[in-house]
């Protein structure tokens, strides 16, 4: 659920905190982490949830395609070649190899997988 994934993705950007803070993580893969996956959903549901409108919810698909641009840092209507490229670029530094985690690249390509999908 969103509620879920929000919690989750303030878990994880406080243990990011308390790894940065404690030197047993590079505080520029922190900002980088907190930034690609956490903040902006949580600023997104945080306004979402504040806003008093009368209007319903969108629909689950286009929530997850909304977020998924949102990870790979894309505009409203991507091409295919530019979600492959943002992809690759995000996944060039955010791999668990090159200091990455495990779960920022599954983000990663979970975002990729959604906006593939015909």
């Amino acid at each position: 659920s969103a509620r879920g994934r929000a919690i989750i993705s303030g878990l994880m950007i406080a243990a990011l905190a308390v790894l940065t803070l404690t030197g047993r993580f590079h505080w520029l893969t922190a900002v980088a982490a907190a930034t690609i996956i956490g903040l902006p959903i949580l600023v997104r549901r945080f306004l979402n949830n504040s806003a008093t409108s009368n209007s319903p919810p969108p629909a689950a698909d286009s929530m997850e395609k909304q977020e998924a641009r949102q990870i790979l840092g894309l505009g409203d209507t991507p091409t295919q070649k530019e979600i492959i490229e943002a992809h690759r670029k995000l996944m060039m530094k955010l791999h668990p190899d090159k200091g990455g985690t495990t779960y920022l690249a599954q983000q990663l390509n979970e975002a990729k997988r959604i906006l593939l999908k015909p």
